[in-house]
């Protein structure tokens, strides 16, 4: 039985009770990782979000975050600077700029990732061998489904 069958309480339950774990993975990990490359949350939001859907123009980035191009320059700018992002020509279209990850920004997520592993990790203790190939499984499932869908 797919989820869309089952009752949208129960549905609106699980969301809730995984939702409701972000504040203690997050304890000790976000905050501290970000500011500690001087990037603000919104920078971090933009660099997550190209990490995601790979290189993309000033407009898609300017709607996602749902802020003003001004504001997005302003960004970009920025984290040109740190070397985290750069801009390379379209290549179908001169009067578009391309933003794209550099390698340095990569090394960053791929050690945030780390530490948000490792702090699952500790709360996965909890459960037996069963329920966490149970949730393996279940997780798997849900990051294959997530990476075809549009943010």
């Amino acid at each position: 039985m797919l989820s869309k069958d089952i009752p949208s309480t129960k549905r609106q339950q699980t969301a809730q009770s995984i939702a409701s774990l972000l504040p203690y993975i997050v304890q000790g990990v976000h905050f501290g990782v970000v500011a500690s490359r001087s990037m603000t949350q919104t920078q971090f939001i933009l660099v997550v979000f190209l990490y995601v859907k790979g290189p993309c123009t000033m407009s898609t980035l300017a709607s996602h975050l749902k802020v003003q191009m001004p504001t997005v320059t302003g960004l970009v700018d920025r984290l040109a600077a740190a070397k985290y992002i750069k801009r390379q020509p379209h290549l179908q279209d001169r009067r578009q700029i391309m933003i794209e990850l550099t390698p340095k920004a990569h090394v960053f997520l791929k050690e945030f990732i780390g530490m948000y592993a490792k702090r699952w990790e500790e709360i996965l203790l909890i459960l037996d061998k069963k329920e966490l190939e149970q949730m393996l499984s279940i997780s798997l499932k849900l990051n294959s489904a997530m990476e075809g869908q549009p943010s």
